[in-house]
């Protein structure tokens, strides 16, 4: 018996012991949890921050540590509910870190969740070689930029410069006081800084200068020699060519990146093509087309050749005996020299002048065609539309030269409402002094017929000259109304029609003024103004010297004013 209560002892004392430490290890792991850092975030896509402010100084040392929460990162959407902070993961080690309570976007930089440098930068750039490859992270704040060097948690060139970009060989392009030049990666410089500008030449370690004087050269960086010198008023690369496209004066040539001349001949114009190594020329005012080796493709003896061409690459061109054709840069005449005049129209079509007779040569669809023969006495392009008129009769064609409305009307005129492509695009015809409106397919909208129909310009819009609506003049000399699909809105019973504001239209009858609305199809105000005015959100009625605030919800509740 007494073995037996000594064993219940000793279980008894375990299983308190057991308890405490369970106790403790639960205490433990709760302090532990309440620090625990999330999971970092993936590495999302930035964006360099533009950066406007002046900067105050940093130092690499005395700025304060601040341990701050580590979060999934702000930027990729999963914001972490209440926690303050966003993190951006550069590597396994360091995070750009954002204040999100902040409404300025102000950037730090983290290491495992410890802020190293403070939320104060207008920009951290953690992509591309220079990180790759050196470790090194460019930064901005206020208008400077600098390197900070992640292996060694200083600053590897201070705040000092304007903008700073890597050019993948240990070098960097920098602007300082306003100015341009080059430095290493230990901010030694290469090439002074008194370049006004410089950008990337298309050969390695070659840069486009230009000095303040607005002259262009060529510098080699690794050098710092002037392969070409700061002499020219304009320098651009040739695409899909080793040579240069420069002005001297008032004087163009080709040259090498050695600054050799490419043509014998300097000339007015060069205008180089991208397809092909053929370029249009001008000299004494005529124009041609020559190869890269200055060998002549289409005689120097052309008054015009357009300096773009169509999507099939011809240009259009005026010879010697002043007809217009189209050529290509390889000298080929894809439209004969035939026509007197050709007239570029909004549809991107030729109007084209042969004899005294107008026709359609179309472009931007395959070789230039001539779809519309020059037969007619006038031909006048309205987007979508070529109004036509042969023996004073008037018609109208489509883009592709297709009939519209036959060549029968004494007079057309096209209206096309607020929409530039023209859906709701309306002919007012005339014909035997009886007026109708067609559809944009040519067909009669009604068989109505007016005396007379008129375009209303929305008093609302009229800085665009938007159409509200048209109005007519019926066999019993009233006004009436139609929408711009053609149909009849409001009887021929009105005096005039003075103005459309959205929905609402203006009448006058009996001499006096007042609204209907056509949606609703309701009079809103009666007829017993002398005017009616639309300023800013509110309309005012006017009789005599009496002025009124319009109800147009009660008729009863006019404010006079």
């Amino acid at each position: 018996m007494k073995n037996v209560l000594i064993l219940l002892v000793i279980v008894l004392i375990c299983i308190a012991q057991t308890a405490e430490a369970q106790t403790k290890k639960t205490t433990t792991k709760s302090k532990t949890t309440t620090t625990k850092k999330e999971e970092p975030p993936k590495k999302v896509q930035r964006e360099e921050v533009m950066i406007e402010e002046a900067p105050p100084a940093i130092e690499d040392a005395g700025i304060d540590v601040e341990v701050v929460e580590e979060v999934k990162s702000y930027s990729s959407g999963a914001g972490g509910g209440n926690n303050r902070y966003s993190y951006d993961r550069i590597d396994e080690v360091y995070s750009t870190v954002r204040d999100k309570l902040s409404n300025e976007y102000k950037t730090g930089l983290s290491k495992n969740g410890v802020l190293i440098l403070p939320i104060i930068f207008n920009g951290i750039e953690t992509y591309g070689n220079l990180y790759r490859n050196e470790k090194m992270i460019k930064i901005g704040l206020g208008s400077q930029m600098g390197l900070f060097d992640l292996k060694t948690e200083k600053w590897h060139m201070p705040l000092i410069y304007g903008s700073l970009d890597y050019l993948e060989n240990g070098l960097f392009q920098a602007k300082l006081n306003g100015l341009y030049g080059i430095i290493d990666k230990e901010s030694k410089v290469i090439s002074d800084f008194k370049w006004q500008y410089m950008t990337n030449s298309g050969v390695d370690n070659y840069y486009i200068v230009t000095t303040q004087q607005n002259q262009y050269g060529i510098l080699n960086i690794i050098t710092d020699k002037l392969t070409v010198p700061a002499e020219y008023s304009s320098l651009s690369k040739v695409e899909n060519s080793a040579n240069y496209l420069v002005t001297k004066g008032s004087k163009k040539n080709l040259i090498t990146i050695d600054n050799q001349p490419v043509f014998k001949n300097w000339y007015e114009e060069i205008i180089t093509n991208s397809s092909r190594r053929n370029m249009i020329v001008k000299r004494n005012g005529l124009f041609g087309i020559v190869d890269e080796n200055e060998n002549i493709i289409l005689p120097i003896e052309y008054p015009f050749i357009r300096s773009y061409p169509y999507n099939d690459g011809s240009y259009l061109a005026l010879n010697k005996e002043g007809k217009y054709g189209c050529v290509l840069i390889d000298g080929r005449v894809t439209l004969p020299f035939e026509y007197d005049k050709m007239d570029e129209s909004y549809s991107g079509s030729l109007l084209s002048t042969k004899n005294q007779k107008c026709g359609i040569v179309q472009v931007n669809q395959g070789l230039p065609t001539e779809i519309v023969t020059c037969d007619f006495d006038e031909i006048k392009s309205d987007r979508n539309t070529f109004l036509i008129s042969k023996n004073k009769k008037y018609g109208v064609l489509d883009n592709f030269g297709k009939s519209l409305v036959p060549l029968i009307y004494d007079h057309i005129e096209i209206v096309q409402d607020d929409d530039y492509y023209g859906r709701n695009m309306l002919f007012i015809a005339t014909k035997d002094g009886n007026v109708e409106i067609l559809n944009k397919s040519g067909q009669a909208s009604s068989t109505s017929k007016y005396k007379s129909i008129k375009k209303v310009i929305r008093s609302d819009d009229e800085y665009y000259r938007k159409i509200g609506a048209l109005k007519f003049i019926g066999a019993n000399n009233k006004v009436g109304l139609l929408d711009l699909s053609g149909q009849e809105i409001l009887p021929a019973t009105y005096d005039d029609v003075l103005s459309v504001n959205a929905n609402i239209v203006v009448y006058k009858l009996a001499n006096k003024v007042g609204c209907y609305n056509f949606l609703s199809k309701k009079e809103i105000v009666k007829p017993e103004f002398d005017q009616i005015i639309f300023n800013k959100g509110t309309t005012y009625g006017i009789k005599g010297t009496d002025m009124y605030i319009l109800n147009f919800s009660d008729p009863t509740k006019h404010t006079k004013i």
